[in-house]
């Protein structure tokens, strides 16, 4: 399988500490910075990285939750030049928030001693996927019989695969604390239907492939992914692609145009076009295949449409 991702390969950051969010529970990555800086407070950090360039003074800088509402009302997303905004806000709750209104957010690395800063990303144009597009190649039907797809059996292998594959390019520290919670902790994000939740291809007990992504309401975005087999990687898609249709999703959000996603059906809108799609799916329960462990299918059959 391809890269599925939105930023460029960098080096690892520090492990996080430990910390408490404001809607409970433990969120080892708060504030998302480490080292030298995560005793530095809000407004001086955001002075410091504002006055290194003029790239983050050009830039909206979106600060909380209200913020961030009060700008969606104002109709900013009509108004963003350009794909992204930067926070240094990295909450589980504030990230659901995100991405309940439509944004990717990513995460850069500032140094090399701990500094990172959220990237909400909300593109000029998104590559999504509806069922009616939809395309599953001859080789994903061929190599499908021997593999077994199940959802959020392994999430952490899953982590640990794309890292390994991929380097943790936007995957640091601060992203992935925020997918733990949102995968461990659905229900203190629910008003915002944030829900990370992987995927994962075995070969027997071997995993082969898998991808993490999110949940809101029935909409499906993918953040990234991986694979150890040829081939594996697509029949995880394929197979993923004909479970999330067989569940009554709305949608598949592929994020950014990478080519090979298009040979799934996907198609490269508009944002306004996709943000219409989403705010559709959005506000839908999310079925609960996708939101428990345990659900194990063969590849084959949910790629034939033989499962029931």
């Amino acid at each position: 399988m391809a890269e599925q991702h939105e930023g460029n390969a960098a080096s690892a950051a520090p492990a996080a500490s430990t910390a408490k969010t404001d809607i409970g529970g433990p969120d080892p990555n708060v504030r998302g910075q480490h080292g030298p800086w995560a005793q530095m407070e809000e407004p001086q950090m955001h002075t410091m990285i504002s006055k290194q360039s003029s790239y983050w003074r050009r830039r909206p800088y979106i600060k909380d939750e209200d913020e961030l509402e009060r700008l969606m009302k104002s109709g900013f997303d009509k108004k963003l030049k350009g794909d992204f905004c930067w926070s240094l806000n990295f909450k589980p709750r504030f990230y659901a928030k995100l991405g309940y209104e439509g944004f990717l957010p990513i995460c850069s690395e500032m140094s090399g001693d701990g500094l990172h800063v959220l990237l909400p990303k909300l593109h000029e144009e998104r590559c999504v996927l509806r069922w009616p597009d939809m395309h599953i190649s001859k080789k994903a039907k061929k190599h499908a019989s021997k593999y077994t797809l199940t959802v959020n059996k392994s999430f952490e292998r899953v982590l640990a695969g794309i890292v390994q594959q991929h380097g943790e390019n936007w995957f640091y520290p601060p992203i992935k604390m925020a997918l733990r919670f949102l995968h461990k902790n659905p229900e203190r994000v629910t008003k915002f239907a944030g829900t990370a939740v992987s995927f994962e291809v075995w070969d027997g007990e071997d995993l082969v492939a898998g991808e993490a992504g999110v949940v809101c309401g029935q909409n499906y975005t993918s953040y990234s992914g991986f694979f150890t087999k040829p081939g594996a990687g697509t029949v995880q898609i394929c197979a993923m692609i004909k479970l999330l249709e067989r569940c009554g999703f709305h949608m598949l959000d592929f994020g950014q145009y990478i080519e090979y996603k298009t040979s799934f059906g996907a198609k490269v809108v508009k944002r306004s076009e996709f943000l219409a799609m989403y705010h559709e799916g959005r506000g839908k329960p999310t079925p609960k295949e996708i939101l428990v462990q345990g659900g194990q299918y063969n590849c084959a059959e949910l790629i034939r449409g033989s499962v029931v």
